[in-house]
């Protein structure tokens, strides 16, 4: 039944029955929504944030300072080393043997 059919079937009916029909309407709203306040749907839990995919890595440790001189590079310090220790006398140097030229 569509609105019009509606309409017309409420106009041929008598004034107080129409009143009933609509008292009867606003009742079962009225009832509905007290029965939705009782029946209301849980409220959807808040998702938290993503967690990364990856792992962050690891924070590297700062090198602990040291005092003095700055160590010199790899190659420069056992130099610097063998230096000390030739002067110290711990350690024997022998002489290069270059190869005779015979021509």
């Amino acid at each position: 039944m569509n609105h019009r059919e509606l309409a017309v079937a409420l106009a041929a009916l008598p004034e107080g029955s129409v009143g009933a029909l609509v008292e009867a309407a606003a009742s079962i709203r009225r009832s509905e929504e007290v029965l939705a306040g009782f029946n209301a749907k849980k409220p959807r839990k808040k998702r938290g944030p993503n967690k990364p995919k990856v792992e962050a890595p690891a924070p590297v440790e700062a090198p602990k300072p040291t005092r003095g001189r700055k160590p010199a590079p790899k190659p420069l310090a056992s130099a610097i080393d063998r230096l000390r220790a030739v002067k110290a006398g711990g350690i024997k140097t022998r002489k290069q043997v270059l190869p005779d030229d015979e021509d």
